[in-house]
C-alpha cells in the first residue's frame, strides 16, 4: 500500500506544534501546571514522528513503523535529504514521551525535562517543519 501525505494530515500535525507552544507558555507562567509540559512533549513528538515519515515518503522510502525516527532522520541527513541532523532532538523526544506517557511506571531510566528542554525540542521540530514544507513544495506536492 502506497501512502501519500495529505495537506489536512500535515496541517493537523503542525497544529500539534502550535498546541505545544501554548502548553509550554502556560506551564512557564504557572508552575502548578507542569503537567502541561507532558502534553507539549506528546504534541512535539507526534509531529516529529509524522514529519520523518513524510521525508521518507518524499525520498521513496517506506515509513518508519517502530518509533526509530531518530535513526531514520540521521540516515536522511546522511543521504542529503535533510540539511540538518534532527536525530538528537528526536531521540530526546522519544525518551521524554515515554516519561510523559507512563510517568513513574516507565521502564526507562529516570528522565527529567524542564521547560527549556521542551522549548529546545520545539525549536528543532519547527525547523524540521520548515524544511519538510520546502521539500513538499520543491517536489511539486504543494504550492
Amino acid at each position: 500500500m502506497t501512502r501519500r501525505v495529505k495537506r489536512e494530515d500535515w496541517d493537523e500535525r503542525c497544529q500539534h506544534l502550535e498546541d505545544a507552544r501554548a502548553y509550554l507558555a502556560q506551564a512557564r507562567a504557572d508552575r502548578s501546571k507542569r503537567h502541561l509540559l507532558d502534553r507539549a512533549i506528546w504534541g512535539i513528538w507526534t509531529f516529529g514522528e509524522f514529519a520523518v515519515n513524510v521525508a521518507l515518503e518524499l525520498t521513496g522510502e517506506a515509513p518508519e513503523t517502530h518509533h526509530n525516527q531518530a535513526v531514520r532522520a540521521r540516515e536522511l541527513f546522511g543521504a542529503g535529504a535533510l540539511t540538518r541532523d534532527y536525530s538528537k532532538a528526536l531521540a530526546q523526544l522519544a525518551e521524554y514521551r515515554l516519561r510523559a506517557d507512563y510517568s513513574i511506571y516507565s521502564t526507562a531510566p529516570s528522565v527529567h525535562y524542564t521547560p527549556r528542554n521542551v522549548a529546545d525540542c520545539l525549536g528543532e521540530m519547527e525547523q524540521l517543519r520548515i524544511e519538510i514544507e520546502a521539500l513538499l513544495k520543491q517536489r511539486g506536492r504543494w504550492s
